[in-house]
């Protein structure tokens, strides 16, 4: 079993970046074993694993739980951050010093924008980059076209 999960970082350390689920067989008797170790060591399951991202992984071997959960230490960190919700955006513009987000209430200038979007977002091009997204983007958006996709 701990050979198949070290043929997925090997894969990403040699440079290859794909999906991990590529370099197994769903009917290996050990795949199980392996799906839930991907689960426990990355959070994720084979499939939504980049072996890129599992070669880059190093363990610390430092645990360091959270007291009282997740959920909210988010809930504090959030609390110095000015979150807004429910605002349809429309244009992204990036400059040297900052990011301003037009949306459909204003505009929000800061120093940085997390981007995280359904992929037929960027497909139909619902919001405008300015500048446009790098080629590797717009790559993707095409691959995504007419995939499903699962929010986790």
């Amino acid at each position: 079993m701990w050979a198949l999960i070290e043929k997925i970082i090997a894969a990403g350390r040699a440079g290859e970046d794909i999906a991990a689920a590529d370099l197994l067989y769903k009917s290996h008797p050990w795949y199980p074993m392996v799906r839930h170790w991907c689960q426990l060591l990355y959070s994720m399951d084979p499939e939504n694993l980049s072996t890129g991202d599992a070669g880059n992984y190093t363990d610390t071997g430092i645990n360091l739980p959270v007291q009282a959960g997740y959920g909210a230490l988010i809930e504090k960190l959030s609390r110095y951050l000015q979150i807004q919700l429910n605002r349809q955006v429309t244009a992204i513009t990036v400059t040297p010093k900052s990011v301003r987000v037009e949306t459909s209430s204003g505009t929000i200038e800061a120093k940085a924008c997390i981007v995280a979007v359904p992929a037929r977002v960027l497909e139909i091009e619902k919001i405008s980059f300015r500048p446009s997204l790098p080629q590797r983007f717009l790559k993707l958006r095409k691959l995504l076209s007419g995939l499903h996709c699962r929010s986790i």
